[in-house]
């Protein structure tokens, strides 16, 4: 087995205790007998979880740059507010503050409810359903429509339809 203790810079030595065949017993091991954790140690040992690990970053960045070239110029502007200015082919951003922002970015977007009021790609419209990664939604002409929450900004507005929504279920 295999721990990872932190020890400070004075000590020479570790005192180990332990039963093994109903013995107990105790060793010493001199520090400088121990392999040090270091950046050799973990490519030796765990390159192909590190590789995992960077492919499986490099593909969460390249969802985000997907999600973000589908937005309207307003929506991305949104999501780098703060952030600078915005510039659609020269973001001049980090690969992770791009990914920082567009993480805040949707927490904001997440926290859509139903009956939230959004304005959605033909006007304003209400929250019907929140479901995976996309919202649902009426207009007041009866159109009905389901999209990405990033295409849709809340209004502010809130209107209790989910009880008219679990009395309708009855």
């Amino acid at each position: 087995m295999k721990y990872i203790i932190e020890i400070p810079g004075d000590v020479q030595y570790v005192l180990l205790n332990g039963k093994a065949d109903n013995k107990y017993y105790t060793a010493v091991r001199p520090i400088a007998e121990l392999e040090e954790l270091n950046s050799d140690y973990i490519n030796e040992h765990f390159g192909e979880l590190q590789d995992e690990a960077y492919q499986a970053g490099l593909n969460d960045m390249w969802d985000v740059v997907r999600k973000i070239s589908l937005m309207t110029s307003a929506e991305a502007e949104e999501v780098f507010a703060g952030a600078g200015s915005y510039n659609r082919y020269n973001l001049g951003y980090s690969g992770v503050e791009a990914m920082d922002a567009y993480k805040a970015y949707l927490e904001k977007k997440d926290c859509i409810e139903v009956g939230d009021e959004v304005q959605a790609p033909r006007g304003k419209a209400i929250i019907t359903a929140v479901k995976d990664d996309f919202v649902h939604y009426f207009y007041s002409d009866g159109d009905i429509g389901c999209i990405e929450p990033y295409h849709v900004t809340k209004t502010g507005k809130h209107y209790d339809i989910q009880s008219i929504l679990e009395a309708m279920k009855s």
